[in-house]
């Protein structure tokens, strides 16, 4: 974002450290939970634990002097009257009812810690570009849009939360947000998207604000799962992933454009497939004819896609998972993504319904002991570290079958504008996303690694497995072709 978008100072001036987070300092011991809002009390009134998730980002953040690698810039196209004072209302309001999004993150004698500030007065900047041409203001939301992907955070100072309004004419505007994955995760895109309607349509009608106020805060989530490490279910939970993990491959070795370089960039770029009309129609009988979720047919098949990419049977990849378990943080704004290890030992000989039923069984299991944080794993197994490849796996590969709807306005119709990824922190992210009528596939791919027509060659190798897997179950999964007659030839 441009400077004249940066949100003003606010209350307390943090700093930071650069040192490395204890990895196993017992925060929880400073603090107690009420039963009341608001729930978490520590002695040192503004200081609470990171959760461990926050911490990894937290640790690379400061390994890389900061860095816009987890940015999530969104743009609207609001085409309608547009009340600016009311959105600049209703975003502050988020921003009061919300904790984390007015906390920033310093190093504390026991380790990283937020501190929560009084809540800033955001202001709305507002560009005007309806004198210039569509062209040239095509090129200047492209470029505003580049600047949300590439400037960081300070994680140390203020709201981790930009915005500014973008006037193409008169009742035509792009509202440009961006958020930083310590404070922000998929489920939080659709609070916030829903929350800011209702405050809208208030702040418009000069109404009062409607929301209830908050009974929990993400500092509480932390401190709820800084107290459970020490539990007996922890031990559970490492003994598990450590007999499931046991002798996993340091690597998956896929083909690449590139070899990796000392340290990575996690640079970025995406393209995406669909499958919609008489295809998705099909794929969701399938689904419904085998008793399992879209989430296992599609990660079971791209299982499979490594396999043969990779030459390799034992394959790795990770899942995201909400940790939102309970109602008490169904309606927080915050970090909740933990993820899961998914480890795929494929017999060739296996038909493609057998490798379903060990999907389905294995991720079972892995639901079940979810309640690992990522990080801790990451600790307890110790892989060998390098800074140009994350442990335990490489690929991430994600389901979403409630996108979050984007906010809705009586006086706005609400468009979202395409969004190019610009970076990425795997080799290769795959993000399936499946509305009512359409089953979105994005591949997000490390231009370090990968040029574009390998990516795309393999996305639709991916899609021509998956239609032969529906088409015959039965087949055995050495048997399952990703090629098409050219190729062959």
């Amino acid at each position: 974002m441009h400077k004249q978008s940066q949100i003003p100072a606010v209350r307390g001036e943090c700093s930071i450290d650069r040192q490395e987070p204890q990895s196993h300092c017992n925060l929880s011991a400073s603090y107690k939970v009420s039963a009341h809002p608001r729930q978490a009390q520590p002695q040192d009134a503004n200081a609470i634990p990171l959760s461990l998730a926050q911490q990894r980002i937290w640790f690379l953040d400061q390994l890389q002097g900061g860095s816009p690698e987890y940015n999530l810039p969104e743009a609207l196209r609001l085409r309608g009257r547009l009340n600016l004072k009311a959105l600049e209302q209703a975003l502050n309001a988020i921003v009061a009812r919300h904790e984390i999004l007015r906390t920033c993150f310093v190093a504390g004698d026991l380790g990283p810690v937020q501190v929560v500030m009084a809540a800033p007065r955001i202001s709305l900047p507002v560009e005007d570009l309806s004198e210039l041409s569509e062209e040239a203001q095509r090129e200047r939301l492209s470029a505003a849009f580049i600047s949300e992907w590439d400037r960081p955070f300070d994680l140390q100072h203020g709201s981790l939360l930009r915005g500014r309004v973008m006037k193409l004419g008169p009742e035509d505007h792009v509202f440009l947000r961006t958020f930083h994955y310590m404070v922000f995760d998929s489920r939080s895109a659709g609070i916030f998207n829903r929350e800011l309607s209702l405050l809208y349509e208030a702040f418009d009608a000069e109404w009062e604000n409607p929301l209830l106020p908050l009974m929990f805060q993400y500092g509480d989530f932390a401190i709820r799962q800084r107290e459970s490490m020490g539990s007996s279910s922890i031990a559970t939970h490492l003994q598990y992933w450590r007999d499931q993990l046991a002798g996993i491959p340091e690597a998956l070795e896929l083909p690449m454009d590139r070899p990796r370089s000392e340290r990575r960039t996690n640079a970025a770029q995406d393209c995406r497939y669909h499958l919609q009309g008489e295809a998705l129609t099909i794929f969701r009988k399938f689904c419904a004819d085998h008793s399992t979720s879209p989430y296992i047919v599609l990660v079971s098949v791209f299982a499979i896609l490594l396999r043969i990419y990779a030459g390799s049977d034992d394959i790795v990849i990770g899942s995201p998972l909400s940790d939102r378990e309970g109602s008490d943080f169904e309606d927080l704004i915050g970090f909740f993504d933990n993820l899961v290890v998914m480890r795929f030992q494929i017999d060739p000989a296996w038909a493609v319904e057998t490798m379903l039923h060990s999907v389905q069984s294995y991720a079972k299991q892995a639901h079940q002991h979810r309640g690992l944080p990522f990080q801790r794993l990451v600790e307890e197994l110790a892989p060998s570290r390098r800074l140009n490849m994350l442990p335990l796996f490489q690929v991430e590969f994600w389901v979403e079958d409630k996108p979050p709807l984007p906010p809705a306005f009586k006086t706005l119709t609400v468009e979202q504008m395409s969004n190019e990824r610009r970076r990425v922190g795997f080799d290769i992210e795959v993000d399936v996303l499946l509305h009512h009528g359409s089953l979105e596939l994005r591949w997000i791919y490390s231009t370090d690694l990968f040029d574009r027509w390998r990516v795309e060659q393999m996305a639709r190798h991916y899609v021509r497995l998956l239609r032969g897997a529906i088409e015959n179950p039965s087949l055995s999964v050495r048997n399952l072709t990703l090629l098409d007659d050219a190729e062959r030839r």
